[in-house]
């Protein structure tokens, strides 16, 4: 039998947990990008409902494949010097790649 206390609904951007009459039992960090919050909402389920533990786990494995395809700091400077070719000033190629880190991890 499936697990009814575990159903994962979005607000305002954000996962949560909820019961089976639609209480709130977990929140997602609002700081955390949205893999590591499904990460962690997968793992609590894991945790609280041993019938549904091998479809979070599958939800676990396809985080960690996301995850792990995200560019690195490194390759997106690489991506910024090759693009513009060292005509940047060194604040503005900071705030491009920091902003480029930005959009990555949300992006997800």
């Amino acid at each position: 039998m499936g697990c009814t206390a575990a159903c994962l609904e979005t607000d305002n951007g954000q996962w949560t947990k909820t019961n089976e009459c639609g209480g709130a039992l977990m929140q997602g960090d609002p700081d955390a990008s949205p893999i590591e919050s499904i990460v962690a909402l997968a793992t609590e389920i894991i945790d609280e409902c041993p019938s549904c533990a091998s479809r979070a786990s599958e939800i676990i494995v396809w985080a960690r494949e996301i995850r792990e395809r995200r560019p690195s700091q490194e390759e997106l400077a690489a991506l910024v010097d090759a693009t513009c070719h060292g005509l940047l000033p060194h604040a503005q190629r900071t705030l491009l790649i920091n902003g480029l880190r930005a959009l990555v991890r949300f992006a997800d």
